[in-house]
C-alpha cells in the first residue's frame, strides 16, 4: 500500500548517493521508452504519481500529463510543486475514475514500488489507456532484492515490493493478449555499488535486455499511432553518475 510515509521515506533516500544513482537510472530507462512513442499533442495519467518527480519528466518530455494519488497530502504537495502543468486526481490505483481510453498512454513508474495488487492495476490501466502502458517494478530476480533478502545494503530497498519479470509478463499477456513488449532493466550490481565512486560504476548504467537489473521497465504498445521520425530523447541535462 502506497501511503504518505512510505513516499516520504522514499524520497528521503533518494537524498543518499545510491537514491541519487537510482533516479539518475529510473530516469534514463524513461526516456528511453518514451523515445519510441509520438508525444506533442498526447496526454498521459500517471498512476501512484507520488510526490510528482516523474509528472515533471514526462511534461518536459512533451506530454500533457495527469497524475492520479490516493494520499491528499502526496497531491497538495504535486500541486505546490507544479502547479497549472499537471491536472490531478484523488483515487484508488485499482479503480481509476476515468472512461475508457480516456488517455494516450498510462504510467505505472512508482505504482508497484510499495503495492502488490499487479493484476487489478495494470487491468484498470489497460482499460485506460488508448496507445500504450509504460511500466516500472522492482525486480525480484536481481542482487538487489537479494541483498535484501539477507538483511543487506540500504533498509529502504529491503522494504520495497519485487516482481518478477516473468510473472509481469505473464499477467500482462493475460490482460492485453500482448506478446511483445520493449523490456529493458538496469543497476544489475548490488545496491552498496550504487555509488559515483564505486568500481562498479560503469556496470550499472547501460540499459540491457537481460532480466536481472534492480530496475525494471517496459512499454506496451496497444494501438498504432501517427508515424513520424522519432528522435532519441533528453529530458533537460545530462545527469551526472
Amino acid at each position: 500500500m502506497c501511503t504518505l510515509e512510505s513516499v516520504q521515506n522514499h524520497a528521503q533516500w533518494l537524498l543518499s548517493s545510491e537514491g541519487r544513482i537510482s533516479l539518475v537510472q529510473k530516469k534514463r530507462l524513461l526516456e528511453f521508452l518514451l523515445s519510441g512513442w509520438p508525444r506533442r499533442g498526447h496526454n498521459v495519467l500517471e498512476v501512484g504519481c507520488g510526490t510528482g518527480i516523474f509528472l515533471q519528466k514526462l511534461w518536459e518530455a512533451g506530454l500533457d500529463p495527469t497524475g492520479l494519488e490516493n494520499s491528499p497530502e502526496l497531491l497538495d504537495s504535486v500541486r505546490k510543486h507544479m502547479g497549472s502543468k499537471v491536472d490531478l486526481h484523488l483515487g484508488k490505483y485499482t479503480f481509476l475514475p476515468f472512461d475508457d481510453d480516456e488517455f494516450d498512454y498510462v504510467a505505472l513508474i512508482s505504482a508497484f514500488d510499495f503495492n502488490s495488487d499487479l493484476e487489478p492495476i495494470l487491468a484498470e490501466a489497460f482499460r485506460v489507456a488508448r496507445h500504450g502502458m509504460l511500466i516500472f517494478f522492482n525486480n525480484s530476480c536481481s542482487l538487489a532484492h537479494l541483498w535484501g533478502k539477507m538483511q543487506k545494503g540500504p533498509a529502504h530497498i529491503r522494504e520495497l515490493n519485487y516482481i518478477s519479470p516473468l510473472k509481469m509478463l505473464s499477467t500482462l499477456r493475460k490482460i492485453t493478449g500482448k506478446n511483445s513488449c520493449c523490456f529493458r532493466t538496469t543497476l544489475p550490481a548490488p545496491p552498496d555499488m550504487w555509488k559515483e565512486n564505486s568500481p562498479l560504476a560503469f556496470f550499472n548504467r547501460p540499459l540491457t535486455m537481460l532480466p536481472f537489473g534492480a530496475i525494471a521497465g517496459l512499454r506496451v504498445d496497444i494501438a498504432p499511432t501517427a508515424t513520424g521520425t522519432l528522435l532519441p530523447l533528453q529530458i533537460g541535462s545530462p545527469d551526472p553518475v
